[in-house]
């Protein structure tokens, strides 16, 4: 819910013309962007107890 309201304030701030495709760009490159740290995070903690 937080990736989402900052994304919509930001393509408000930037783009107010095309807002809800920038904020839907910018949402998924911010979702892609948690599930990569999620994943290297993950990854290091299954590393560490092996």
């Amino acid at each position: 819910m937080l990736l989402a309201g900052v994304s919509v304030t930001v393509a408000l701030a930037l783009t107010p013309g095309t807002a809800m495709f920038t904020a839907l760009l910018l949402f998924v490159a911010l979702l892609l962007a948690r599930h990569a740290v999620t994943a290297r995070r993950t990854g290091r903690e299954e590393a560490s107890h092996a």
